[in-house]
């Protein structure tokens, strides 16, 4: 589905700039999808975001995922808008409602232009693409073996490889029948990051899609994703729930209907709509340049800061435990707490000695003090901070005791 939204997403904005003179469309594509495994961290989407790359869509393409705890971003902000309108909604029975609803109720923010659609099919790029590349890359997803996947995927032509760091030697080919074919510098050559923030990739640069391969590929065998059957059981439970509302106190007559064809549709195995067909993805070409292809200096990292190396997974196994906030034990929380209320207690014992030196006795708990506060530092790991080194939250590099302290 995420290669279906972000296809007829390119077919609107290649619309919408096609209506401004002398305009055209950014040479290089980044991606923020959401961070799960089901629909965009997997093998069909890297496939096609290498195709958008290889077939002259775009010189570079880049998908960027966030770490978890770290996930939001502007659009969490659209997201709550549409979520307190859907709430204030009085009913809405069917997609075409709520589509509309949405339209006329969504605010629109800095001068931009909203559209809401309902997504009428669902295409079959796993068929289209998966088949002929016959491409496996290891570890777009965490695993329990391999906890720490790359975060940042980074699609660059053959021809960039310099300004990434890294010669044409370095790239790795993984796939048996790609060995024997002719270097292209318009081949796509995988980079990967561990996070956003890292200025450096953490493995060699790995040969994702030949150019032969998608000369091969025909645009016109994309087909819309067969139906799943929803099963006897399912279907008789979506009738009962059409009857049940359609009778007071509900009246969702509109609704009723909706699911009765929808259940029809299911059971003939045909979409509920009739989509336009994809344009962009597969049929645009951008405009030839006419001077040296250069990687943006945003989209640079420096590969010499440390040897772009494969990660294995014992390796892996070692940097987590290293990175594995470890909690204290209880005594070393409590035992600067007693020191620091014993201590006047005993000055208490021996009014004398304290009368007889006054000036000592006044700085024993300046001195105690400090020596309380810095006791849990000590016992604490050094790798246990708090706050965050990889985004604008917290006090980096700040321990927790001394944020405490400064608190």
């Amino acid at each position: 589905m995420e290669a279906t939204v972000i296809s007829r997403m390119l077919d609107l904005v290649n619309d919408m700039v096609g209506e401004v003179d002398g305009a055209a469309l950014p040479r290089n594509l980044i991606v923020a999808p959401d961070n799960t495994p089901k629909e965009a961290k997997k093998q069909t989407f890297l496939s096609y975001m290498s195709y958008l790359r290889t077939s002259g869509k775009f010189d570079t393409c880049q998908v960027e995922f966030m770490e978890v705890g770290h996930t939001h971003n502007e659009q969490d902000q659209r997201f709550s808008v549409v979520a307190t309108a859907v709430s204030q909604a009085p009913v809405l029975e069917d997609p075409e409602e709520f589509r509309d609803y949405m339209r006329q109720t969504i605010p629109v923010v800095g001068g931009r232009k909203l559209i809401v659609e309902v997504l009428p099919v669902v295409y079959d790029f796993e068929k289209l693409l998966d088949e002929p590349l016959n491409v496996h890359i290891q570890g777009l997803t965490a695993t329990h073996n391999e906890p720490n996947a790359a975060q940042v995927w980074r699609l660059v032509p053959r021809s960039l490889l310099p300004d990434a760091g890294f010669s044409d030697d370095a790239v790795a080919c993984c796939h048996a029948d790609w060995k024997q074919l002719q270097p292209s510098p318009n081949d796509t050559i995988l980079l990967l990051k561990d996070a956003m923030h890292k200025s450096s990739f953490c493995q060699v640069p790995i040969l994702l899609c030949p150019v032969e391969v998608v000369d091969k590929i025909d645009p016109g065998e994309l087909k819309r994703a067969p139906m799943a059957p929803l099963g006897a059981s399912a279907i008789k439970n979506f009738r009962k729930t059409a009857e049940a509302i359609s009778k007071p106190p509900w009246s969702l007559l509109k609704g009723t209907a909706y699911l009765n064809m929808w259940c029809d549709k299911n059971l003939e195995g045909k979409p509920m709509f009739e989509g336009s067909p994809l344009e962009f993805a597969l049929h645009y070409v951008m405009k030839p340049i006419f001077a040296d292809l250069h990687l943006p200096l945003h989209l640079r990292d420096n590969a010499a800061d440390g040897e772009a190396r494969v990660v294995t997974a014992q390796e892996v196994g070692n940097i987590e435990r290293a990175r594995r906030t470890k909690k204290r034990p209880a005594a070393a929380v409590q035992e600067p707490e007693e020191a620091a209320v014993q201590e006047p207690e005993e000055a208490a014992e021996e009014p004398e000695e304290a009368a007889e030196e006054p000036e000592e006795a006044a700085e024993e708990p300046e001195e105690a003090m400090p020596a309380a506060a810095e006791e849990p530092d000590e016992a604490m790991p050094a790798a246990q901070q708090f706050g965050c080194g990889r985004c604008r939250y917290g006090k980096r590099g700040a321990s927790l005791d001394q944020y405490r302290l400064v608190r």
